[in-house]
């Protein structure tokens, strides 16, 4: 089902596309995105990431002859359309993918997740918008 399953796609040689689908504010998630290539090394390297989607960190691992990137995203504050590119400088030749997600107020209820993106952790300091609406603040 191409609704559940992240998909890469192609959009030059260089050049690759990622919707992550919906996401939550107030959460870290860990997102593992198939590499369309296979990368020799594994690779820790320092990710340049550009845009308003916070990629906190990237890592390109080996499984099998397959690559694969994580990525961590911290949510903190920010809703809607977000997007990032991240290059991968350490590949020969290096390649670029570019992120899409929608992010959710963190009260707008929770949204499925595709398959290859799991919640780390929940950030607890939203209390802003709990209070100011004069609701009390849960503790989950």
């Amino acid at each position: 089902d191409r609704n559940t399953d992240l998909h890469v796609e192609t959009v030059s040689d260089k050049e690759f596309f990622v919707n992550l689908g919906f996401l939550q504010d107030q959460h870290i998630y860990a997102i593992h995105v198939p590499l369309p290539i296979v990368t020799s090394s594994m690779v820790r390297s320092h990710v340049a990431s550009e845009g308003d989607l916070p990629i906190e960190s990237a890592t390109v691992t080996n499984k099998e002859e397959k690559s694969e990137l994580e990525l961590e995203v911290k949510l903190d504050g920010v809703h809607g359309q977000l997007q990032s590119q991240v290059t991968l400088d350490s590949l020969s030749p290096k390649i670029s993918l570019v992120f899409r997600a929608s992010v959710l107020k963190s009260h707008d209820g929770t949204p499925s997740l595709k398959k290859g993106i799991s919640i780390v952790a929940r950030l607890d300091n939203d209390d802003s918008s709990s209070v100011a609406s004069g609701a009390p603040v849960t503790c989950k």
